[in-house]
């Protein structure tokens, strides 16, 4: 065995004079242990000696010493050395078989050295770094054995694949486009066919596609097309396209998924904005009514009617007989109706209070006698333009009951009160209510709180639903009452100002996470129509966060005046995610380590 150095020897001065005999004996019996622990090993298992080693290897940021397996095609491999190298005679030497093309990164010591490959590895194919025993140390160090490391990739696991668009319904002359997307990157490139069926007929009859056939190259994630109606004269009512995938390669898709979006005859005048069963006192007052929408001018509006599907019949109607015909009057794009049982009229005025006066126009039919399990149906000359539920189902229990509540179309996307959110109102108003119609809100609302944990960094953020259009968003703000405070400090958060529409999603985020929500969120993220950054943004799971408008409070999450430790609205490393007016919580800490939301053990509401 070699020794480090030979001043070990003798360390302690031998005194003859007076010296006891034991501690003599003592010191000649430390030598040899000395010169033992001079050959010591280091915290790694290896003896300390000059020859140059391989300390570790990491693949991925992750130590594996002896080989490893699975890895993914777009691995790198760091190999650590006991010394700094001469780079020359060490990239002279080694060698990775099968061959492939890489490239060498070293640190500033020249010790530790990245090998990345030019290209993706090869799926389910073993490579092996070999360093032959030789001298590559920058100061005449050598190897006195061979060095070889074995990895393995994984096997090719295809990717799901999943279609999406920006509208599921569109009209004569419009445009929609279909996002492909994959569950996960594949680093080969993924192909498939187009088919299109359903009432709709393609190839430039009622649409065309701007694609027959999609690659997804290698390393990305989706890929688009668009489809395009045309404009024609007749009267055809809704037609649906229906998309499938055939020939598909390198991937799955299940043909149970084929994929539907809604083609009609032209862009609609008028439309289905609300659908109401309302119990607005304990006294049985009730208010059961339509709202509609008018988006474009009319000059008649005899030739609409509505019509009540009652009970989920499927009885065949008769667009001559329809319950109710609208007088012959012409209304303005942006007036908005009510349709109301007459019997319910005046507590309509009372329940709705100051925001009646939005309604423009009002109509009163014996007709309106339809329970929250009952679809409604919009006709224009004698053809269904506009569907609220499932014709021929009964609602009960379904997502579109609106038993005691409401039915609003938000954007294009309908939004429901919780079922009897509006029943049993002594005080006899929708702001007093569980469920404030949309119409008569303030604006804006709390769709989800998050303080995540994810693998890499925190996402600290509040994301806010526009329940109006807004002109200006800079009239809201937030705050945060941290740690049990019986209240905020106010708007602490300004929001600002820019024009948001009504349904569009707001995520107010923290300014140092925003590369972190991107990455965790992944496609997801997309769904954020405005994303706005703010270092105000520093709310833990057990903060109560307040919403207001022009600096008066309009909603609140969580207690004022309680930490909300081991509470049930906790997001710590999680989230809250509004449902139907409801609060839904994903359970403290869920997040932690999850390297994407769809990964994690709690994907985000919104996301699914």
């Amino acid at each position: 065995m070699k020794h480090i150095s030979n001043r070990i020897i003798n360390p302690i001065p031998m005194k003859t004079k007076n010296q006891p005999q034991f501690l003599r004996w003592l010191i000649f019996a430390m030598i040899p242990i000395l010169i033992l622990v001079s050959c010591r090993e280091d915290e790694e298992g290896f003896a300390i000696t000059n020859d140059l080693r391989v300390l570790f290897v990491s693949v991925n940021g992750d130590r594996s010493d002896s080989g490893i397996t699975g890895v993914p095609v777009n691995s790198s491999v760091q190999l650590v050395f006991s010394h700094g190298l001469n780079k020359t005679e060490f990239e002279k030497a080694l060698s990775i078989s099968p061959d492939l093309d890489y490239s060498l990164e070293y640190d500033e010591t020249s010790s530790f050295v990245t090998i990345t490959p030019d290209v993706r590895l090869e799926y389910d194919i073993p490579y092996t770094i070999t360093l032959p025993r030789g001298t590559y140390g920058a100061k005449g160090e050598s190897s006195i054995v061979d060095f070889n490391y074995q990895l393995s990739t994984g096997e090719f696991v295809p990717p799901t694949i999943s279609l999406s668009a920006d509208k599921l319904n569109f009209f004569e002359g419009e445009t929609v486009t279909v996002t492909t997307s994959l569950s996960e990157v594949a680093f080969v490139d993924v192909k498939f066919d187009l088919e299109f069926t359903g009432s709709a007929q393609g190839g430039g009859v009622d649409y065309s596609s701007s694609a027959s056939s999609i690659t997804i190259a290698a390393g990305q994630t989706e890929a688009t097309f668009t489809l395009t109606s045309n404009e024609g004269d007749a009267i055809e009512g809704t037609e649906d396209i229906i998309i499938s995938l055939a020939n598909v390669l390198n991937g799955t898709y299940k043909p149970i998924e084929a994929f539907t979006i809604a083609l009609a005859d032209r862009a609609p005048s008028i439309e289905l904005k609300g659908v109401m069963h309302l119990k607005t006192s304990s006294g049985g007052n009730g208010v059961r009514a339509v709202h509609l929408n008018v988006l474009k001018d009319i000059a008649d509006l005899s030739t609409y009617g509505v019509e009540v599907n009652s009970n989920g019949s499927t009885a065949a109607i008769d667009p001559a007989n329809l319950d109710y015909y609208f007088p012959a009057i012409a209304v303005s794009a942006g007036d908005q109706i009510l349709l109301v049982r007459d019997a319910d009229a005046a507590n309509a005025a009372a329940y709705f209070d100051g925001c009646f006066s939005e309604f423009d126009h009002v109509f009163e039919t014996s007709r309106m006698t339809h329970n929250g399990n009952d679809a409604i149906l919009l006709y224009s000359d004698g053809v269904s333009i506009d569907t609220f539920g499932e014709f021929g189902v009964n609602g009960t229990g379904q997502d579109w009951e609106y038993t005691g509540s409401w039915g609003y179309k938000l954007g294009t996307k309908w939004i429901y009160g919780t079922v009897d959110c509006a029943s049993n109102v002594d005080t006899g108003t929708t702001q007093n209510s569980a469920c404030v119609y949309p119409m008569c809100s303030k604006g804006l609302e709390f769709l989800g709180i998050m303080s995540l944990q994810p693998s890499v960094g925190r996402i600290r953020a509040y994301h806010l639903r526009a329940l109006q259009d807004i002109s200006d968003l800079s009239i809201y703000g937030a705050g945060i009452a941290s740690n049990g405070q019986a209240t905020s400090d106010g708007v602490e958060i300004a929001f600002p100002s820019i024009s948001v529409k009504e349904g569009e999603n707001i995520l107010i985020i923290r300014d140092l996470d925003v590369a972190n929500a991107a990455n965790y969120f992944g496609n997801c993220y997309n769904g954020f129509e405005h994303i706005v950054t703010s270092g105000g943004v520093s709310s833990n799971g057990d903060d109560t966060i307040e919403l207001f408008k022009n600096n008066m409070l309009i909603e609140t999450y969580g207690e004022l005046g309680v930490d909300g430790t081991g509470m049930l609205w906790d997001y710590t490393d999680s989230w809250a995610y509004k449902v139907n007016g409801t609060w839904n919580y994903a359970g403290a800490g869920c997040s932690v380590g999850a390297a994407s939301n769809s990964s994690s053990s709690c994907p985000y509401g919104f996301c699914q």
